[in-house]
């Protein structure tokens, strides 16, 4: 369950995407709000017609407040994550080359080398393209918790 910290932040980030300030969302408003989240759009629809409770094409407060007070905490944690992709992501391909990886580490104070950045991606990369898509960079994260 969402905390009351959690409600708040729900609530801001509502008045922010309700951009006519009709008190209801509209799928346009969800978009444009998510855009830079990294999420694709069909999760954004799938998430709009979840909290479309009663089908009118509409996300009223509630609705939405609803909702989000319900989802488990790990549903919400992957937006975050999935945003910490698009941001890790400098060069908007979708993916984290070894570069990038050692980009990340390096801002964080974890200096490493090229054959470390590149053994880090070979025990991430499934499909085995030389690269972590965000599939496999939640994927890492899902199975630590």
């Amino acid at each position: 369950m969402a905390t009351k910290e959690d409600l708040q932040r729900y609530e801001a980030f509502f008045e922010a995407a309700d951009t006519d300030k009709s008190g209801c969302l509209s799928i346009q408003e969800l978009k444009n709000c998510l855009a830079g989240s990294g999420f694709d759009d069909q999760t954004i629809i799938d998430m709009f017609v979840e909290f479309d409770k009663d089908g009118d094409r509409k996300v009223t407060k509630k609705e939405y407040m609803t909702a989000l007070g319900k989802l488990p905490p790990s549903r919400l944690d992957e937006a975050k994550l999935r945003k910490a992709f698009k941001d890790l992501d400098s060069d908007n391909s979708g993916t984290l080359d070894a570069g990038e990886i050692k980009k990340a580490l390096s801002s964080c104070g974890t200096k490493i080398t090229d054959e470390t950045a590149t053994a880090i991606i070979k025990q991430v990369d499934t499909d085995g393209d030389g690269k972590v898509n965000v599939k496999e960079f939640l994927a890492v994260f899902r199975s630590q918790s």
